[in-house]
């Protein structure tokens, strides 16, 4: 059996997991992330489930996210061979799908001790470095006004419309209800003709880490994508939120238009892996 983490457990974890910072950004802006969407919206509550196995596995920072029964995110600080994790990820119903978010590189081999003695299909595995950016409030500010908006352009926040181009231009694939949700519940901006058609965009997603980013392929090579992440960057810390990212290895592009506005530090690697009923498959890495 596992318990459901309350509001009250999740902030006590978020605070945990300010130990060595910025090791753990990634699952403290998780957590912080949510405890503002629960705020906000108690609905989500029973969207977005918190797990762990009992009081001790909590105190020593173990949990597993369930998020709308298909992404799933996890830690503990626990030491090797992760023994409540391994309970947690056993009481998960695969019957559908699920995208294992971001965990931590060490945590991979539980994954796919699971896989192995479930006999699921690796569908999905790939890795990536995780970067924390420093940014100053101030700075941006000054940087945006030398970025005059495009002759013909506006910028403005991401619609529920988007979603098409969104999925068409996405560098790993989502289902259209999750691109409505970030739209929805996230700060969003997006540069738009003053016809109305999207030509650069970013966002937050829903695990709370920066991304999205990327420029229709008819306006490339106007640093369009620049104007957009500055001006993102600016209303997130406007709003608070520690900012970090996932870029893949081949994205050289990525790296380069983060550290053109930000001091970077690398905090780790992270591994996706999707999983699903089915014949087994060799993992990618």
């Amino acid at each position: 059996m596992c318990k459901k983490l309350t509001i009250q457990e999740i902030v006590f974890l978020r605070d945990l997991y300010k130990v060595d910072w910025p090791k753990f950004v990634p699952t403290f802006v998780l957590l912080s992330h949510f405890i503002e969407r629960f705020d906000k919206n108690h609905e989500w509550q029973e969207k977005v489930h918190f797990l762990t196995v009992n009081i001790g596995s909590l105190k020593n920072g173990t949990f597993l996210m369930i998020y709308c029964n298909y992404i799933v995110c996890l830690n503990s600080l626990e030491a090797a061979p992760y023994e409540n994790l391994q309970i947690l990820l056993n009481q998960l119903d695969f019957s559908e799908e699920k995208k294992f978010w971001a965990i931590e590189a060490h945590h991979a081999d539980v994954v796919l001790k699971i896989q192995k003695s479930k006999n699921l299909e690796i569908v999905y595995d790939e890795s990536s470095k995780c970067t924390f950016y420093q940014f100053d409030l101030n700075e941006i500010a000054s940087s945006l006004k030398l970025l005059t908006i495009p002759h013909g352009f506006y910028y403005d926040s991401l619609k529920v419309d988007d979603v098409p181009l969104l999925i068409a231009n996405s560098y790993y694939k989502m289902p259209p209800w999750y691109f409505e949700n970030v739209i929805q519940h996230n700060i969003t901006t997006g540069l738009y003709t003053n016809d109305g058609k999207l030509v650069a965009w970013t966002g937050i997603h829903e695990v709370g880490e920066s991304g999205l980013t990327n420029v229709d392929a008819k306006y490339r090579r106007q640093k369009l994508a620049l104007g957009v992440l500055s001006q993102q960057t600016f209303k997130a810390l406007q709003a608070g939120k520690v900012i970090f990212g996932h870029v893949f290895d081949n994205n050289v592009t990525a790296v380069d238009l983060f550290d053109s506005i930000g001091h970077a530090k690398i905090v780790g690697r992270h591994r996706w892996i999707n999983l699903r009923k089915g014949k087994s498959t060799k993992s990618q890495l």
